[in-house]
């Protein structure tokens, strides 16, 4: 965003930001009032303990066209509204969940992962040409195996190959005791404007060996048997993949052994 300040640091009054803050903490008696149902209400404090809530989901092209980083966002269309009434009242409902549209997977998997946490993965989205689903519908585990329904496909994985930018990762989990792949052709990450960051994921990977890293994958396609070799997780575009690196946790001392070396 480009800079739009009046002063050193204060912004304008019509700043998307400062609006969007306003609707944000707006005063809690003055929601007290609004009539709204139970189900409202808990999802309208739902809204408050989350980044953001996804409502809405418009799958990623899977061509060489638009990326899907560059598809206009919702809170970008609500900027665009000129109407100061109608743009507050916009904003109001962006930030209670009403609306919420997501066009990346990136931001659909934190919203999910923010759920998780909060133990909230019932909330409905609405996918485009797909319909109604909830989020724990939605997000399928690796293990469970392949679907005809839609599904964003999730699981932990390890780096077992390289070839040149590509990489082959094996699933810690299996499925019917046989091993689950996924391969991203160097080609692929070559030809894609953001495939530079899945390279240097990779790199952090390999250079990180003695931490034992994993990574944690979604993407938006299914699960595919090879009889020799087991099991492969297909993707038709990077903008259908999201790949988040992250480290064991340390395990805890045995009290037991730390009691006795204090004696």
């Amino acid at each position: 965003m480009s800079p739009h300040y009046r002063l050193l640091d204060d912004h304008h009054v019509t700043c998307e930001w400062m609006q969007l803050d306003a609707a944000l903490h707006q005063d809690e008696a003055q929601q007290a009032l609004r009539d709204e149902s139970e189900q409202e209400s808990a999802r309208r404090k739902l809204c408050r303990k989350i980044t953001r809530l996804i409502t809405k989901f418009v799958i990623p092209e899977t061509d060489g066209g638009a990326d899907s980083e560059g598809i206009a966002t919702e809170f970008e269309r609500i900027r665009t509204i000129q109407n100061p009434y109608s743009k507050r009242k916009a904003l109001k409902e962006y930030v209670h969940g009403v609306g919420s549209t997501a066009t990346s997977l990136e931001a659909l998997v934190t919203c999910f992962e923010e759920l998780r946490t909060l133990k909230e993965q019932d909330q409905i989205l609405q996918i485009a040409g797909v319909g109604k689903m909830s989020f724990r519908e939605t997000f399928r585990q690796v293990a469970l195996g392949p679907t005809t329904n839609f599904a964003v496909f999730h699981g932990g994985a390890r780096l077992t190959k390289r070839y040149g930018y590509g990489a082959t990762l094996t699933f810690i989990d299996k499925l019917n005791k046989r091993p689950i792949s996924i391969y991203v052709p160097s080609a692929t990450i070559k030809s894609r404007r953001h495939g530079s960051r899945m390279a240097r994921l990779f790199d952090e990977l390999e250079r990180s060996k003695d931490k034992r890293p994993y990574i944690r994958i979604y993407w938006i396609g299914n699960l595919v048997l090879d009889e020799e070799h087991g099991w492969n997780a297909t993707v038709n575009s990077l903008a259908h993949i999201v790949l988040r690196i992250a480290f064991p946790r340390a395990r805890p001392q045995n009290t037991q052994v730390a009691t006795e070396a204090d004696e």
